[in-house]
């Protein structure tokens, strides 16, 4: 006579043998499971041999070259470069609001359609000043801007200007002798200006500007308004 483990050990053989069977057919039944579908982002499209990706300029680009003459009023004063007669009025002079020249030429680059860099030279001369001689000159870099180039159509053309650099202002009196004498002194200026006649590769228009120079022994504001002549490389 079987025992009670005996007969507990048939009893879960017998289950065994009943459910593996029912767990084949349930496997059989079960769908495949389908696989990930193909990626749907396209490769990038290289352009085709000797075409840029970036769309060429409509206005302004490469090499820039410019020039601008004009008019205005300035004013020196000061003093020579002498330590002795720096600060003393009976050496100081003063030539008051003249008419007075302004003339540049500088060279750069339209880094993009709204931002021109250039360096140049400068100069100025003031008339009226009885018979003495006023002048200044001097080097200056130039950062010009075209802030509402995205509106498009003659807004385009529309610029504004910053300028600094190293400058020179004297009063000679006849004999040569320097009534004022800057020595090496600092420009500072800005202004606005349009450009909208083009011809070619050349760009014109108006343009409004003011500078100021200054130094220990000198100082020299100016406004001048006239006309502009830029060339670009591109387009």
């Amino acid at each position: 006579m079987a025992t009670p483990l005996e007969r507990s050990c048939c009893a879960a053989a017998a289950l065994v043998a009943l459910l593996l069977p029912a767990a084949a057919r349930a496997d059989d039944i079960l769908p495949t499971p389908a696989s990930d579908p193909p990626a749907t982002t396209a490769a990038p499209v290289d352009p085709a041999p000797g075409v840029s990706a970036t769309p060429p300029p409509v206005r302004r680009g490469g090499l820039a070259i410019g020039l601008l003459v004009g008019g205005g009023a300035a004013s020196i004063v000061g003093y020579p470069n002498d330590v002795t007669k720096t600060g003393y009025a009976s050496w100081y002079t003063v030539t008051g609001a003249r008419p007075a020249t302004v003339g540049q030429l500088w060279i750069g680059a339209a880094v993009t359609e709204w931002f021109n860099l250039g360096f140049g030279f400068s100069s100025n001369r003031l008339f009226d000043t009885g018979s003495n001689t006023a002048t200044s000159a001097g080097a200056v870099f130039r950062v010009e801007a075209f802030p509402l180039f995205p509106l498009g159509g003659h807004l385009r053309d529309l610029g504004v200007l910053f300028e600094a650099g190293p400058y020179l202002a004297s009063v000679k009196d006849p004999s040569g002798t320097a009534l004022v004498d800057s020595s090496l002194a600092s420009l500072v200026g800005g202004g606005v200006f349009y450009e909208g006649v083009h011809t070619w590769k050349i760009a014109q228009g108006p343009f409004l500007m003011g500078d100021y120079v200054w130094s220990d022994t000198a100082r020299r504001p100016a406004i001048f308004a006239g006309w502009r002549v830029s060339f670009y490389r591109r387009p």
